[in-house]
């Protein structure tokens, strides 16, 4: 009799169809709050399509984001003087920290067990937010599959069955899934003025530093905002936003063009792309399609926020009280436009400076004995600025930044997530290998300290890992709940001394359906 695990679906057909899954979880979400609420046909069909409409526009400009970033990789992965197998022709190797490509790397591992684990994951988070003070519901399908993707690495090393690894794996998965959004709720709160509304991504520890080092650098409070003005009601504000996103592209797109021509020659090796074709392409295309990715982020998380917001609270009444939806973190992108251009390029600098650090050093040592694909031994590896997650993750730490410390936080913020997506990567290098995984890993913050801890507890007999894999659960699970109960329920505001942000009654407004 097949088990349960071998009638799930490949976790390629899951991606190939996310969007379209995030749509439907979304606007059933959105029809169930509705109902519950016992509101009119009219407004129950409206209020389903727009929020279902509001998720595809986001999806939509994120990938559109991230197409035109993807583009600027191969550049910039050539001004390091890095060739396509990612390595230097010395002792060094390259490695990208990419979690969405590292996610199709998955693909070689077995792939009912990562399904199994992302839908036992979601069950046991459900669970949790009924029974515990963590009333979260994760609505990100894509950081419920990286979660899933790591915890079969890590269980792939335990030696415990297949039964027991699903178990335990999708009880961990659960826990972080409840857990990273309540430690990062305070600063989330500060960002929308307290709207309903969590975080679930796994980038919570980076957006956490970020917020402490923004409140680290204005303890008073009188660095100016980046913006001033509350969120606006349609794409019209987004225009300083759009303008200074085609600036942005442009410097970038030089910067990464000269110095590709130069390391191409002093490499005496022809570079990839003819100076004409960086400057007529790169530039305008890539510019224009990064701004109009942003606006369109702009549009569908406001949309999505002002439909699902109020829909959600027939569910928050009824069936998990006083739970909040935690949305992926781009919906924080429209409280501070200018905080995501100012957090990505902050970011990206230190990424780079990072990544030159770590060329002049010899590499990250903490990955010595790794092996590579071919079996060929490298004495160090360099891991190489992404322009995916430092705009991802960078833009939402320079939200929480200014959020916490204005513009001088919203750089420092941005600085320091820059560095610890750059550093982390190494820790789970070593602790996981990950070797075979085309010179990608996970960029994800949670994901590079989780996998790392959790690839402790797999050194010793199954049953002692199991064992060591539950009592870290348990123990973040402790240290969430008493987040929530002490700091988030008691109303701690991470920076007291900074105006109080005006943007939920802008949503409250309009969030009518």
């Amino acid at each position: 009799m097949p088990t349960i695990p071998d009638l799930l679906p490949s976790l390629e057909m899951i991606l190939d169809a996310l969007p379209g899954l995030s749509v439907v979880l979304v606007s059933l979400v959105a029809l169930a709050g509705l109902l519950l609420q016992r509101a009119r046909a009219f407004e129950v069909v409206v209020g389903t399509l727009r929020a279902g409409t509001g998720v595809a526009v986001l999806a939509a400009g994120t990938a559109l984001t991230l197409l035109s970033l993807g583009e600027m990789s191969p550049l910039l992965t050539a001004a390091f003087g890095i060739d396509a197998h990612g390595t230097t022709g010395s002792d060094l190797r390259g490695v990208l920290p990419d979690s969405r490509a590292a996610l199709s790397m998955a693909q070689t591992l077995d792939l009912p067990m990562i399904a199994a684990l992302a839908l036992g994951g979601l069950a046991v988070a459900l669970l949790l937010a009924r029974v515990t003070p963590l009333r979260v519901v994760p609505l990100s399908g894509t950081a419920v599959l990286l979660l899933a993707a790591l915890l079969a690495q890590v269980l792939a090393g335990s030696g415990a069955g297949r039964g027991a690894s699903i178990l335990v794996g999708s009880a961990v998965a659960g826990v972080v899934l409840v857990a990273m959004p309540a430690l990062l709720q305070p600063f989330v709160r500060r960002v929308t003025g307290g709207a309903p509304v969590a975080i679930s991504d796994l980038g919570a520890t980076g957006l956490i530093a970020a917020g402490a080092a923004g409140r680290l650098v204005d303890p008073r409070g009188r660095s100016s905002s980046t913006d001033p003005l509350p969120v606006a009601e349609d794409a019209v504000p987004m225009r300083g936003t759009a303008v200074g996103a085609v600036a942005v592209m442009l410097l970038l797109s030089v910067a990464i063009g000269i110095a590709e021509l130069v390391s191409a020659r002093a490499r005496a090796e022809a570079p990839l792309l003819d100076p004409l074709v960086i400057a007529a392409l790169s530039i305008i295309g890539l510019g224009l399609s990064l701004a109009l990715g942003l606006i369109l982020i702009h549009v569908g998380a406001q949309r999505l926020l002002r439909s699902l917001l109020p829909a959600f609270r027939g569910i928050a009444d009824r069936v998990l009280p006083g739970a909040v939806p935690a949305l992926p973190v781009q919906v924080l992108f429209p409280f501070a436009p200018n905080a995501v251009l100012i957090g990505f390029v902050a970011s990206l600098a230190a990424g780079i400076g990072a990544g030159l650090g770590l060329m002049a050093a010899g590499g990250g040592r903490l990955a010595a004995d790794l092996t590579v694909a071919e079996g060929t031994a490298v004495a160090s590896w360099v891991v190489l600025p992404s322009l995916v997650a430092h705009l991802l993750s960078g833009g939402a730490a320079g939200v929480i930044g200014n959020a916490t410390g204005g513009r001088r936080g919203a750089v420092a913020g941005a600085v320091v997530n820059g560095l610890l997506i750059t550093v982390l990567p190494l820790v789970l290098l070593a602790a996981l290998g990950l070797s075979g995984w085309d010179d990608t890993v996970f960029a994800d913050t949670d994901l590079a300290w989780l996998g790392a801890l959790l690839s402790l507890g797999t050194v010793s007999s199954p049953v002692v890992s199991i064992l060591v894999l539950l009592a870290i659960g348990a123990a973040l699970l402790g240290a969430a709940i008493l987040m929530q109960r002490r700091i988030v329920d008691a109303g701690w505001d991470p920076a007291p001394h900074r105006r109080a942000p005006g943007t939920v009654e802008v949503i409250e407004k309009s969030a009518r359906p």
